[in-house]
């Protein structure tokens, strides 16, 4: 069996053995991107490789990283549904979810950030936070002017929520949809980035 990590606190800290245990059977560990990579490696887990914020839907040929190999679980929060499965072509092993953890709301209407209510840009950092921002703050789908996320689970919720991707930037984190919403004739607004926000 192998495990890709979705988020490295996906993960569970206890019981304290569960990291040395997976390195000493030496189980494959992929990653979604080079921040969890780090974070994890700082617990001691040896990460075998990552999607490098990419998305799940890019075939990192997992079976040429772990010949052999019958599953990879994805561990990732316990309202992952059907879509979260990651998509392997016929031949690789299946994959099947593994919920860890449970999302829970942080705020109500009245205590959720102001920025959230006032923001025009907003880069997302999972598709369950858009929609928790959608019950949070009234009048977001209209006010929100471009939205920015990586190109896997994320885009695919935001375009799935109809929103038009001409108003959906896409990289592979909030540095960078800064970068490109800045730059002249880089789909940017007079305003830059006054009132944006990060939610992740």
């Amino acid at each position: 069996v192998g495990l890709w990590i979705a988020k490295a606190s996906a993960l569970p800290s206890s019981p304290p053995s569960l990291i040395e245990y997976i390195n000493d059977l030496d189980i494959p560990v992929w990653v979604a991107g080079t921040t969890s990579w780090r974070q994890l490696a700082k617990r001691g887990l040896w990460c075998t490789g990552s999607a490098d914020g990419l998305g799940e839907q890019e075939d990192p040929d997992l079976s040429s990283i772990a010949p052999g190999l019958k599953k990879w679980i994805k561990v990732t929060h316990c309202n992952a549904g059907e879509r979260q499965h990651i998509a392997v072509p016929d031949g690789e092993p299946c994959k099947e979810t593994l919920g860890t953890y449970a999302l829970k709301s942080k705020y109500t209407p009245e205590s959720c950030p102001s920025d959230l209510k006032t923001a025009t840009h907003i880069f997302w950092g999972s598709g369950s936070a858009y929609a928790e921002a959608l019950r949070l703050s009234e009048g977001l789908v209209d006010r929100v002017e471009v939205h920015g996320c990586g190109p896997g689970h994320t885009f695919d919720a935001l375009r799935d929520a109809g929103i038009p991707e001409e108003r959906i930037v896409i990289t592979l984190n909030f540095s960078e949809f800064c970068d490109r919403v800045r730059r002249p004739g880089a789909r940017t607004l007079s305003l830059g980035l006054k009132g944006s926000c990060v939610i992740n």
